[in-house]
């Protein structure tokens, strides 16, 4: 198959940032395993760190391969068993990816602020036992609400089956049949689709069930987030006012550095956002430049934001910092590092 300039461009630009991305998620896993290795505890900033950098991985990777085979191998997308387990994974995965990031906002709003309410002392003091049990929340709203995206993704199939079986005569001819007993399902070895891209044609179908469920999904994330931001900005304010003539103080600067990684993940999260329901609503097809623009973006969103939040963690940032002056002087050794965090999460 002879792909366009523009198609080899977007593969190569996926793969380059699916690399930087994979590359940066196994650094922070990496860093916090060893550090776990060597001290059998993480404090929770980490363990959170930790749990987002390996979705993320996986994440990244099936994006990656979703393009290369639409790009090389499109007719694998007729069938109905690899569109449901490839649109189940990346489904799973990627809110997987939203709720932990989320869960880090959360982590940040009650972590950093100075408040004298009970409810949130008694947060604060609690949040590190907790952070397991919430990735464990996150993971189970992962699948509440990529469920039913999933469900809508199979039943649009069917749809689009039995339409094509009763509307359309070259589909006939092509030996396209569809029948509802279930009996002659069991008996099917293959559901196939005409020589046409699956992802190009489903979007009718799709349209009336998949919109909602995915502005539920999306926006539910989205609201805490910035609700987080929201209240860290006003614990910012209250603050700075209290400490006037002393912008310096560096705990202005844990504020400021949990405000640029939320508002970065927002922005990432929100274009990624827009191109998704710009891409169900059929304002473009697969064979358009622009589905190739929102493949871009749609690997740029983790892999940009794990870059963000390794360059604002004082530990991940000394220590690639280390790596580079290592491989650029050619010493050998071991990279030994001390720090200290300006979140403090013990």
């Amino acid at each position: 198959m002879t792909l366009l300039p523009f198609e080899i461009a977007t593969l190569i630009i996926i793969a380059a940032l699916t690399v930087l991305g994979s590359a940066a998620n196994s650094f922070i896993v990496v860093v916090n395993c060893i550090e776990w290795v060597k001290t059998r505890q993480l404090n929770s900033n980490d363990i959170i760190l930790t749990g987002l950098g390996v979705v993320r991985f996986f994440f990244q990777w099936t994006v990656m391969l979703h393009r290369i085979i639409a790009m090389i191998y499109p007719n694998l997308f007729t069938l109905a068993k690899f569109v449901n387990v490839i649109y189940a994974i990346w489904t799973c995965l990627d809110y997987a990816n939203i709720w932990f990031s989320t869960l880090l906002s959360i982590f940040y709003w009650v972590k950093i602020p100075n408040q004298r309410h009970h409810i949130f002392i008694f947060l604060k003091l609690k949040i590190s036992l907790i952070v397991p049990w919430l990735l464990l929340g996150s993971m189970l709203a992962s699948l509440v609400t990529g469920i039913p995206v999933i469900w809508s993704v199979k039943n649009s199939y069917i749809n689009y089956t039995i339409n094509l079986s009763s509307t359309n005569s070259m589909v006939t001819n092509c030996s396209l049949s569809w029948n509802l007993c279930e009996e002659h399902q069991s008996n099917s070895t293959k559901d196939i689709l005409p020589k046409m891209s699956l992802q190009r044609v489903l979007v009718p179908y799709i349209y009336p069930d998949l919109v909602p469920m995915l502005c539920i999904g999306y926006s539910l994330p989205f609201f805490i987030s910035c609700v987080a931001l929201l209240l860290l900005i006003r614990s910012l304010w209250g603050h700075t006012w209290h400490r006037k003539g002393n912008n310096c103080n560096p705990s202005l600067e844990v504020y400021f550095t949990a405000i640029k990684v939320i508002v970065s993940f927002l922005l990432l999260y929100t274009l990624n956002f827009i191109c998704i329901i710009l891409r169900i609503l059929g304002f473009y097809d697969a064979e358009s430049p622009w589905f190739s623009a929102f493949s871009v973006a749609h690997v740029a969103y983790p892999s940009l934001h794990s870059v963000i939040l390794i360059l604002y963690n004082p530990k991940l940032k000394q220590i690639l910092e280390r790596i580079f002056l290592h491989a650029e002087v050619h010493s050998g050794g071991d990279i030994s590092y001390n720090y200290q965090l300006n979140i403090r999460t013990k």
